[in-house]
């Protein structure tokens, strides 16, 4: 066999050996020969020129027609592209002529566009142009955030978010079930089995509790005389009534203090015959400079606070010993130097307190004497009042 005799062939591959071994390169990639020069390429020129043999075609010139086909030849010489827009004709063969990489990506660009335009416009889609707001395309970068659709922004937003004062639904059945079975556990032995205030422990509680059958509450958001708002009723649940035998009812589960106060305004006709007032504006807090606990202690002595509250705010002021509640039982004013309050501990809670009033109490409402400037002015000389811990 020819191959026994073949001498290895690398990158000097002589071009009369490749000829011999042009129909036989798979066997020699097999024993390790090296195609990485000119020796593929002439293998593969010599097979052109087989077929063009066995056509019946006629090759003059080998070189012409590899220098011809822009395939780059043993001597060196670099690929070039022929631009000649007819057929190149070899022999009797005719062979089409290479055209420029620029005029085939021309026509593929043009082609794919056509077929986005036959794919796009048929089924609705919508091209890019000034005035429309959908595209195929992504929008363009613009530095302002992507409003969402249509159908999902909201139809008016209010300026103010406040919680109602009341629940315009009735509570179902099964809701006044539940709140008769949880105020008979944890309230019927203080304010009683009705509500009105005349419990089993009522005779051993200092304040008394409270006659929830009447619909006069003392803590309250709302003007003096209106009724609670349902949050006013489930804070009171949440952080009791400092200093009475009202505690606070956290081991209630939220679900169970809202059944609870459903129940609450059942005992009493007000909530079902009178209409329920919005809570009272509480302006941002104050920060207690010394103008303003000067200020505050100047309101202090022109409402007359002292008279109950006594001059130093200890509860020891000359009607402290005259003053009964709207049940006609004794109540004291209450001492300022001590924490924490009834209403609550902080500025707000004392504010909202000087502009409700404590409705069945002696404690009046301010709303209408002072403006909220001043009322905050008030409300930080109260609270500057505390007497720090550890004092009597």
């Amino acid at each position: 066999m020819f191959l026994k005799h073949q001498k290895p062939i690398g990158l000097k591959t002589d071009r009369r050996e490749v000829r011999r071994v042009a129909d036989q390169s798979d066997v020699l990639r097999e024993r390790g020969a090296n195609f990485q020069g000119n020796g593929h390429r002439e293998a593969k020129k010599e097979r052109i020129f087989q077929a063009l043999r066995s056509s019946g075609g006629r090759v003059e010139n080998r070189k012409d027609f590899v220098r011809d086909e822009g395939v780059r030849s043993r001597s060196g010489m670099k690929k070039r592209a022929i631009h000649d827009s007819e057929s190149s004709i070899i022999g009797s063969v005719a062979l089409p002529a290479i055209e420029p990489w620029e005029t085939v990506w021309s026509r593929n660009l043009v082609i794919t566009a056509g077929l986005l335009l036959f794919l796009c416009i048929p089924s609705g889609c919508t091209l890019p142009d000034q005035t429309s707001s959908s595209s195929v395309f992504p929008p363009e970068k613009t530095g302002k955030p992507l409003s969402a659709p249509p159908a999902l922004q909201p139809e008016s937003a209010p300026e103010e978010m406040a919680p109602p004062a009341q629940t315009s639904t009735e509570p179902s059945a099964e809701i006044l079930a539940r709140g008769v079975a949880l105020y008979q556990e944890h309230c019927a032995s203080c304010h009683g089995v009705n509500g009105d205030g005349n419990g089993e422990l009522a005779a051993y509680l200092e304040p008394r509790p409270a006659n929830l059958t009447t619909g006069v509450y003392k803590f309250r958001s709302t003007p003096s005389g209106a009724l609670p708002t349902d949050d006013d009723l489930f804070r009171t649940l949440s952080v009791g009534v400092p200093g009475t035998g009202m505690p606070d009812f956290q081991d209630l589960t939220v679900s169970e203090r809202e059944v609870l106060v459903s129940h609450l305004k059942t005992l009493s006709p007000r909530f079902a015959e009178e209409l329920h007032a919005s809570p009272i504006p509480v302006p941002a807090a104050r920060i207690a400079t010394d103008q303003a606990l000067a200020r505050g202690r100047q309101v202090f002595s022109d409402m007359r606070c002292a008279a109950c509250h006594g001059e130093e705010g200890r509860g020891d002021g000359p009607l402290a010993e005259e003053l009964s509640d709207s049940e006609g039982m004794p109540i004291r004013p209450a001492d300022l130097t001590k924490r924490p309050f009834k209403s609550g501990k902080n500025p707000e809670s004392i504010y909202r307190t000087i502009m409700t009033g404590l409705d069945g109490t002696p404690m009046p409402s301010y709303g209408d004497s002072l403006d909220p400037e001043e009322a905050w002015d008030l409300a930080l000389y109260v609270a500057s009042l505390a007497e720090p811990k550890g004092e009597p």
